[in-house]
């Protein structure tokens, strides 16, 4: 199993960087590929799925545009870094003076799409370097709003200075910014103080194992297998088509088991054959019309 792809539903703990947890990993299973997707802050701790062996060539088509995370916003200051870990800039007494109702409308309204200015101690490129490398150069740098989508906030507690939130959102969303941005409308200063990730796409907090867990002794209790993530439909390739599976031929409907009668453009499918998963696969139209399944990446025997 050690050297099988497989994925890996890590609780990232507080004070691991996301490359600390990948560097943890290879070093205690003894292997080479390892990686992960949706990078967390140090301080912040949750969901973060890892990819180790050839199982890292399905990091790029992994569900995970919905993201779900428990934040705590601490209201009155404000940091450089706009969490926990980050140099004081400025503080205030205006949260003194909201009402319960001033937060409730305020929050609320920050669901559906808006423009988002990222934080500057972030891994976004401008010009061929981090964000980041300015910040701690004390260089300026302009740095462009991105467009998000809160899909849902929820306030769990009020206890002010303190607010407590459950945010469902897009993949690119930064929770830090929208901290802040929470703060400004509500006029005052503010910052993250805490945040755990809760979901990432299929991958939820009550699955995660801990760090401590990973071992090559737990393997088969820890790992899930690539295309379990996924919920597309399946395809059997016929045996005497198994090579042309895993070779990343065109396939066409005589090389299957079954052939579904609905079948959509642009569809995209598992493809299996001899009980074993070949392929994430797209449905598409030749010149003469004609239906076949195009291989977008195959990864049995690392292909």
């Amino acid at each position: 199993m050690s050297n099988q792809p497989a994925i890996i539903n890590v609780l990232k703990p507080p004070g691991m960087t996301s490359f600390d947890v990948v560097g943890y990993t290879k070093k205690v299973l003894k292997i080479s590929k390892c990686g992960h997707t949706g990078t967390l802050d140090p301080a912040a701790a949750g969901v973060l799925p890892l990819c180790i062996n050839r199982g890292t060539k399905v990091i790029p088509f992994l569900p995970e545009e919905e993201k779900e995370y428990i934040a705590l916003i601490r209201l009155g200051i404000i940091t450089d870094t706009l969490d926990i870990d980050g140099k004081v800039l400025e503080t205030d007494d205006n949260w003194k003076s909201l009402s319960v109702e001033d937060i409730i409308k305020t929050i609320d309204c920050f669901k559906g799409e808006y423009k988002q200015k990222p934080p500057i101690y972030s891994a976004i490129k401008k010009n061929g370097k981090r964000l980041y490398h300015y910040a701690r150069n004390d260089e300026n740098v302009e740095i462009e709003k991105r467009k998000i989508e809160i899909k849902n906030i929820k306030i769990l507690n009020i206890d002010l200075p303190i607010i407590k939130i459950k945010v469902n959102c897009s993949k690119g969303t930064y929770i830090r910014s929208l901290a802040r941005d929470i703060g400004e409308k509500l006029g005052t200063n503010s910052y993250l103080k805490n945040l755990l990730r809760t979901k990432s796409g299929p991958f939820k907090l009550e699955d995660t194992i801990l760090v401590d867990e990973i071992s090559k002794n737990n393997l088969d209790n820890i790992t899930i297998s690539i295309d379990e993530p996924f919920d597309y439909r399946k395809l059997e390739v016929k045996d005497y088509a198994f090579k042309y599976a895993i070779n990343g031929t065109k396939l066409l409907e005589k090389n299957f088991k079954d052939w579904p009668s609905d079948l959509e453009i642009g569809e995209r499918f598992l493809i299996y054959c001899k009980e074993q998963f070949i392929s994430i696969s797209e449905v598409k139209l030749n010149e003469d019309e004609i239906i076949y399944i195009q291989p977008l990446r195959v990864f049995y025997n690392g292909g």
